[in-house]
């Protein structure tokens, strides 16, 4: 979360069910909670798929979505890359296949993300993969997050205040 803590402040208005901020924290919610999550609905899809069924995206589609909200990548990266606690794995393979599980994580990346020692490492490049999101700030040329697929007027753009260039689905919209 940053230094005004806003994550914290719109959890405890939404009624937000966990909201970690320490590794150890997030560890314990990875194992308690995220961790058998993930395994449940993967022995599912394998049982659809098993009995020949090629509805499993239904069945995925009937689960609850789950969403994570990153309000800080590189203490995210330092929780599950430096910590005590070996997480490094189960995020770097969550974060390349959990939308195929209705798992979303969301987080707010800075040109330090881009440039810091976390960069090379499997858990940016996975969600980097999802190439999805919003880009807030103009001249959304010169960020290495997202490939905007948009004429270079578009992209080299100055924006107002609250507004974007947003990829979804590989498609670019303001």
């Amino acid at each position: 979360d940053g230094s005004t803590c806003e994550l914290e402040y719109f959890s405890n208005q939404l009624g937000v069910e966990h909201y970690l901020s320490s590794s150890e924290a997030l560890f314990d919610f990875t194992l308690q909670t995220l961790r058998p999550e993930f395994i449940e609905r993967n022995e599912g899809k394998a049982a659809f798929k098993k009995n020949g069924s090629r509805d499993w995206l239904h069945y995925l589609s009937s689960q609850k979505h789950l969403y994570f909200f990153i309000g800080d990548m590189g203490s995210f990266c330092q929780a599950i890359y430096s910590s005590a606690n070996d997480m490094k794995g189960f995020y770097e393979m969550i974060l390349s296949q959990g939308d195929q599980h209705m798992i979303y994580f969301i987080a707010h990346l800075s040109a330090k993300d881009m440039t810091g020692e976390y960069y090379t490492k499997p858990v940016i490049k996975n969600f980097l993969n999802w190439n999805e999101g919003v880009y807030l700030g103009g001249e959304a040329d010169t960020q290495k997050v997202l490939n905007f697929d948009a004429p270079y007027a578009q992209t080299r753009m100055k924006l107002p205040a609250g507004q974007g260039l947003a990829v979804l689905s590989g498609l670019t919209r303001t």
